[in-house]
């Protein structure tokens, strides 16, 4: 048999050589392609857990809707819709009013895109919110301030946070 020839010595360490740069390639490629999506995730929040200021006119935000404290730290945060069921946001910058249970009331006025946090509070002891001027409070207790959550005012099944 001639050295190359299949089934050769030469051959079968190609292959070998072959098959640990594919694998090697492969791993740095799935290494990329997680490294590309983490950064992609850190991009959409911003710094991961980076703490919330305080929301405000003039300011703007993103993902309206969404769970603000996915990303971010923050005592108090969701999202101001125009209705129910009106996946409008609220522009008009509507004031939040958490009453706690201790009695300390916490105003947010919302930014320019609807959303709405604070690191002032402590959601942990129970409290109700309110829009002000609404004629409809919150008539649960959460001890969780991530307003947007699942389970919460995601949309479904309790409605959104919106001005009536």
């Amino acid at each position: 048999m001639m050295a190359g020839a299949r089934g050769s010595g030469a051959d079968s360490l190609f292959n070998q050589t072959y098959i640990k740069r594919v694998v090697m390639f492969t791993g740095k490629a799935l290494c990329y392609a997680f490294t590309i999506t983490l950064a992609a995730a850190i991009g959409s929040c911003g710094e991961m857990k980076n703490n919330l200021s305080e929301s405000g006119a003039g300011k703007s935000s993103h993902n309206a809707g969404a769970d603000c404290t996915f990303c971010h730290e923050g005592k108090y945060a969701g999202t101001v819709f125009m209705g129910p069921t009106n996946l409008a946001t609220a522009t008009s910058n509507p004031v939040v009013v958490i009453t706690e249970t201790s009695g300390a009331v916490i105003e947010m006025v919302s930014d320019n895109s609807g959303n709405f946090y604070t690191l002032r509070g402590d959601p942990s002891r129970g409290y109700t919110a309110t829009i002000k001027g609404n004629t409809i409070g919150m008539i649960t207790k959460p001890t969780g301030g991530a307003c947007s959550t699942k389970g919460c005012h995601d949309g479904a099944p309790t409605p959104l946070v919106y001005i009536n």
